[in-house]
């Protein structure tokens, strides 16, 4: 569900507050068209393909994602009505939005912070946990991709915005393997990804669910009502290819989700190679 336009101000005005700047990340003009169009049951695909269409870039993204081995098609494919026959309008949509925002998001590296370092790690997150969301609940796989990818999104944003203070708090994070960093957020700088995330996220316009799933995706009581468990998952662990870190998603997969560590094992392995290919396409 769609946020109001009241609370998207909202967002909007705390966000330019709380990181200073006057010009905000904006979803691009076309990408809302095809989000549009998506959402409104009553657009029929040849329109859908046609506001797609006039968007190359977007298209060529999108379609990379479609054929990539995240959703491993028997059969290439090579259009956006085959696209929306293969994974359907809600699927898609995840899809487009998914694009779109990193597209919007800053890219510059810092001291602390590796565009291609920071997006693998998503990308590896997002395959994974679609991967997990169609054994626990298959139909929002779509929706668990996106919400993995763009669990941390409020990192750039900030690493764009505040500079030095920000870059220490990173170098921090990486020098201290036990801390969480939203914690080392809150002491250095009284702020943190999780809520600087959740803001762009509101004022982009970004479905509800995603919104909140940023919001809460390091507070141990949210629930899985609020945040999927495939999501939850993913924002357990620092990054999927630190050494150990696999083993903390293995015992929790089995712990929490009675998930066998044999599968999740196999299903980190398979999602390797989505990953791989989603993160060219992001750091294109």
């Amino acid at each position: 569900m769609a946020r109001s336009l009241i609370a998207n101000v909202r967002a909007k005005k705390m966000l330019a507050n709380v990181l200073k700047l006057e010009k905000l990340p904006e979803l691009p003009s076309l990408a809302l068209k095809v989000l549009g169009s998506l959402r409104d049951p009553d657009v029929e695909f040849d329109e859908v393909a046609e506001s797609l269409g006039s968007d190359p870039a977007l298209t060529i993204k999108v379609l990379g994602t479609v054929n990539s081995a995240a959703y491993s098609p028997q059969n290439p494919i090579s259009d956006v009505r085959q696209a929306l026959s293969y994974i359907g309008r809600r699927e898609l949509e995840q899809i487009v939005l998914a694009v779109a925002v990193r597209g919007a998001l800053p890219s510059d590296p810092a001291p602390g912070f590796d565009p291609r370092r920071f997006w693998r790690t998503a990308a590896r997150r997002a395959a994974l946990a679609r991967a997990i969301a169609e054994r626990l609940h298959p139909t929002r796989a779509g929706e668990a991709f996106t919400a993995a990818l763009l669990l941390d999104m409020g990192i750039p944003a900030m690493v764009k915005a505040l500079g030095k203070p920000y870059s220490d708090a990173l170098l921090e994070w990486h020098g201290s393997p036990a801390r969480e960093l939203h914690t080392i957020e809150r002491d250095r700088l009284a702020l943190s990804h999780t809520r600087v995330g959740s803001l762009l996220a509101a004022s982009l316009e970004l479905p509800e669910p995603l919104v909140k799933a940023i919001a809460s995706h390091h507070n141990e009581g949210t629930s899985d009502a609020e945040l999927l468990p495939a999501v939850r998952l993913m924002s357990r662990v620092r990054e999927v290819e630190v050494d150990g870190s696999d083993e903390l998603l293995l015992e929790t997969a089995r712990a929490e989700y009675g998930l066998e560590p044999d599968w999740t094992r196999g299903a980190i392995e398979s999602s390797g190679e989505a990953a791989a290919e989603l993160a060219k396409l992001l750091a294109s």
